[in-house]
Formats: structure tokens, C-alpha cells, sequence
């Protein structure tokens, strides 16, 4: 889909409204909305399906990445809806902060069990007073996801070409010995994935866990996996009916299991017991970021910013765009219920002063997750308001 370029109020709608036609994907809009003053106003748009959009706030779906919620300072509005047979939900978020306020780094409620593993995004907003006028600087930054080393062992595996055509088709309709074969990829996957998380967790523990006490976990993984009867219950979960409700917990009772092996591989080896619980939580916390970096593959954002004046420098994916009056105002088939609707026009309402004097510019970027893999995103740019 080719980006729309965004103000405030009616485009925004438009392309929010072209969001919800997406399928199977949560697409964000995030607007940051600097005052003269120095106040910074928020709006976040999440849309698409509801466990996707929600996973991360609702600990009885898949762990996901959370939206704004209101035990993290926004005010939420939301609204649920339908396509075809999937159940669709948007979320409408805003914040209003103080100059000089902070401002927040991920959505996530800082006491649910996903905080730690949420996305994170660093704002900074300064302003430069000259003898010639003002400056106001934005840079925003997305902090990466550790992604390749999971990838590789996914691509190794999985993307041969035997078992990219075995794939192609329904469990179900494979022969047993072609059902195998895929269920031994998969279990190779996932014991790859697994030693690569515990290497992540060892390393944030820090030097406490001996060379040897760490190769014994990693053997212990390995023999875990490979134990017989753990591919023939991956086997009826993929051939059940309720395959795709049974799976999460297949796979927690995995790691749970994992977990005790490692943390007893480890005292085993002569690892002080305090340092194997803590390698174990970090691999516990590592283990989150992986699977909320899964949720969010098919995730996008376009983000806009809003500062006062003219833009004279930025990295933006459009040339900035000037607000004006008439981008404020309301639509005529506004939908009341709606909640972006809602967002849009309250932060219209606190725009629309600053239009004529000191005038205002937005800048727009748009990305896709895999924009984030292993690197930070960073978004800049500067506006200029000259003395009067």
C-alpha cells in the first residue's frame, strides 16, 4: 500500500480508514505534536485484528506487543468491528505533557509481564532559543530488535527445498514420513532458537556462569529436544482440529521444561544457584522480546510530527507538508463513534491557534518492522522560528 501523505485531521482519517482494510496485520499511526511552547501532545492510532492489537495487554491471548493503555497515562478509546470472520478492533490513544515533560518510551503498563519485552522508542525534543529566533529539534528512535541469529536458523532449516515444498501442503494430507520430516525441521528450529536465547541470557548475566556450565545447558537443550515422544505430540497438535488453541500451551509447558534443565545443568556444573535462577529469568526475558518480536512482523508504522514554523532540516520520507486551517477542520461524515475521529479533532482543536502565527509543518516517516531487525530506526528533524 503507498503511504498517504498525513495532516492532521481529514488525511489522517483517510489513511486510517485505508489501514482498516488490512488483514492479518496491526498498522500504527503516531502523531507528536510540538506547541510553541514547548507542550508536546500525543495521538496513537493501533488497527487491525483485535488478538494482534491486544495480544500484548491481555495476558489470556498469544504475548504480543501492547498498545497505550490507560495504567500507562493515556487516555483509550476503542472500537470493535468485523472483517468477514476476523474481529477487528482500533485503539486511539492521547497524552498531553508539560514542556519539558518525559516522554514515554514503549505503551506497555509498567507492571504487566510484557513491559520489559515491548518496543521501545526514545523521543527528544529541544528547543535552541538564537539572537535570530528559534529552533525546535525532534529526533524520535526505535530501538532494534535482535532478529538475524533467529532468522538464520529459520532459513538453514526450514528453507531448503524439500522442506519448503513439504510445507506447501496440509499436515494432514502428508504421508507419515513426509509428516516427520517436517516435524523434525521444526524441532530443529526451535532447539536452535532456544541455544541462541540461552547464549543471549548467559551473556546479560554477565561472567558468573562458567564456559563449561554453559556448554552443559546448551547439551541439555539438544537432549531435551530430541527425546522421544516430543515430535509425535507436535505431530497431533499440527493433525487436531484444536491444532492452533493447543499450540501456545504445548509450547510453554516446552519451556517450562527447558527452564528446569537448564537451571539444573548449570548447578550441575558447579554455577552458584543464584546465578543459574537469574540466567534462567533472563532467559525467560529474552524468550518474551523473541516472541513479541514474531508479533510484530507484519507490523508497520507511519509517524508524524508536528513543529511550529518551517522545517529547514530533517530525514523524513516527504518533503514537509504546512498546516493549514482548513486541514483542521471536521469532516462532514464524521463518525462520532470513531474513535480516531475523536483523537484527530481534539488535537485539531489545540493546533488551530498556531496556524497563522507562528505557522505549522509536519514531517512524515513510514517503516515496516523489518526496518527494525537488528537496527535502530531514528527519526530527525528541526524547524525554525525567526524573531519577530
Amino acid at each position: 500500500m503507498t503511504r498517504p501523505k498525513t495532516h492532521v485531521t481529514g488525511p489522517v482519517l483517510a489513511a486510517l480508514t485505508l489501514m482498516a482494510l488490512s488483514v492479518g496485520c496491526v498498522k500504527r499511526a503516531e502523531i507528536i505534536a510540538v506547541m510553541p511552547d514547548g507542550k508536546v501532545e500525543l495521538v496513537t492510532f493501533f488497527n487491525g485484528d483485535k488478538d494482534d492489537v491486544l495480544g500484548g495487554s491481555d495476558p489470556a491471548r498469544p504475548a504480543g506487543d501492547p498498545p497505550p493503555s490507560a495504567a500507562a497515562g493515556w487516555v483509550v478509546n476503542s472500537k470493535d468491528g468485523k472483517d468477514g470472520d476476523k474481529e477487528k478492533t482500533t485503539v486511539a490513544a492521547t497524552m498531553s505533557l508539560n514542556a519539558g515533560a518525559a516522554i514515554p518510551t514503549t505503551y506497555a503498563d509498567p507492571n504487566s509481564a510484557v513491559a520489559s519485552a515491548a518496543t521501545r522508542f526514545n523521543t527528544q525534543i529541544a528547543i535552541e532559543e538564537r539572537d535570530n529566533g528559534t529552533y525546535y529539534h525532534f529526533k524520535r528512535t526505535y530501538l532494534r530488535r535482535r532478529w538475524a541469529p533467529f532468522e538464520f536458523h529459520r532459513k538453514q532449516i526450514l528453507e531448503s527445498d524439500n522442506i519448503k515444498k513439504l510445507m506447501e501442503n496440509d499436515p494432514k494430507t502428508m504421508s507419515p514420513a513426509d509428516r516427520k520430516v517436517v516435524v523434525d525441521a521444526m524441532v530443529a528450529v526451535e532447539t536452535e532458537q532456544q541455544i541462541e536465547l540461552l547464549d543471549m541470557a548467559i551473556s546479560r548475566v554477565g561472567n558468573g556462569v562458567p564456559q563449561l556450565a554453559q556448554l552443559a545447558a546448551t547439551q541439555q537443550i539438544r537432549e531435551f529436544t530430541s527425546q522421544a515422544g516430543l515430535g509425535e505430540k507436535i505431530m497431533e497438535t499440527l493433525m487436531s482440529s484444536n491444532g492452533a488453541e493447543d499450540a501456545p500451551e504445548l509450547e510453554a509447558k516446552l519451556h517450562a521444561r527447558i527452564d528446569a534443565a537448564v537451571a539444573k545443568a548449570l548447578t550441575d556444573a558447579g554455577t552458584d544457584h543464584s546465578i543459574a535462577n537469574a540466567t534462567v529469568e533472563a532467559l525467560q526475558a529474552a524468550r518474551m522480546e523473541f516472541q513479541v518480536s514474531k508479533d510484530l512482523e507484519d507490523d508497520s508504522w507511519d509517524v508524524q510530527v508536528v513543529l511550529p514554523g518551517k522545517v529547514v532540516a530533517h530525514n523524513g520520507s516527504d518533503e514537509p507538508e504546512t498546516i493549514e486551517a482548513s486541514d483542521l477542520d471536521e469532516p462532514e461524515n464524521k463518525d462520532s463513534d470513531d474513535p480516531t475521529s475523536k483523537a484527530a479533532f481534539v488535537l485539531a482543536g489545540k493546533l488551530r491557534p498556531f496556524v497563522d502565527s507562528p505557522g505549522l509543518q509536519n514531517v512524515s516517516w513510514s517503516f515496516k518492522f523489518d526496518a527494525l531487525q537488528d537496527r535502530d530506526v531514528v527519526l530527525m528533524a528541526s524547524s525554525f522560528v525567526p524573531k519577530k
